[in-house]
């Protein structure tokens, strides 16, 4: 459960950390995720007064399945989110300004987002 609950917590806070992104590379786009489809996501999920936090880490992972479906990659009129989005940098991710509650971890761009943060009394088994 436990780790269930970290790996959760890891993806919402990537999420979150990427919205700005996600935001810049759909603005303008037919595929902008209004409140009302990120609601009726959150509906279909048991969610029903999601707070704004929670609003934005599911707006995030609807951009982002976007951007991993076939019908999506293949509409003309997505070209240009496409390239925005191919246009992404490292830097771009650095850029991006996500506080993270250390008993989470700290955010490292370079170590692929969110790194978890192992207690001190938690030895690997080389350690050992």
């Amino acid at each position: 459960q436990q780790s269930g609950q970290q790996l959760g917590a890891q993806q919402v806070i990537a999420s979150l950390a990427l919205l700005p992104l996600l935001d810049q590379v759909f603005e303008g786009s037919p595929a902008v995720v209004s409140d009302a489809q990120v609601r009726a996501s959150l509906a279909e999920a048991g969610v029903s007064d999601p707070n704004p936090a929670t609003m934005d880490a599911e707006r995030s992972r609807l951009y982002q399945s976007k951007l991993g479906d076939v019908a999506t990659l293949q509409d003309p009129a997505m070209a240009d989110v496409l390239a925005r989005a191919q246009a992404v940098t490292e830097e771009d991710l650095a850029a991006v300004d996500v506080d993270v509650n250390p008993r989470y971890g700290t955010w490292d761009v370079a170590n692929g987002g969110l790194v978890p943060k192992t207690p001190a009394w938690i030895q690997s088994a080389g350690e050992r």
